[in-house]
């Protein structure tokens, strides 16, 4: 990240996203990275988004102050929004 001149804080929470509590100094936005790595990770599986086994981390859900309960209508506006970028695209063409 530091050959695209990015923020150092882009590499440490690309660095921390799996283990989001040892993050120096972004754990907030690692646990978050954390959270959506697992949910983009199941929702590409075959047997779809089952939210109790995804495997995140208590402490990303603690430092976040997040629950389970989101997931689902954060994902579902993520895929709306996701469509309209696409339909943007392909009438464009």
């Amino acid at each position: 990240m530091a050959a695209w001149q990015l923020p150092a804080s882009f590499g440490e929470v690309a660095r921390y996203h799996i283990d989001p509590a040892g993050s120096p100094s972004c754990p907030l936005e690692a646990a978050i990275v954390h959270i959506a790595h697992h949910v983009a990770v199941a929702s590409r599986q075959d047997g779809g988004l089952v939210i109790e086994d995804l495997p995140i981390a208590a402490e990303a859900w603690a430092t976040t102050g997040l629950t389970a309960d989101v997931i689902e209508p954060v994902k579902e506006e993520a895929d709306s929004a996701l469509a309209e970028t696409q339909a943007l695209f392909v009438d464009a063409a």
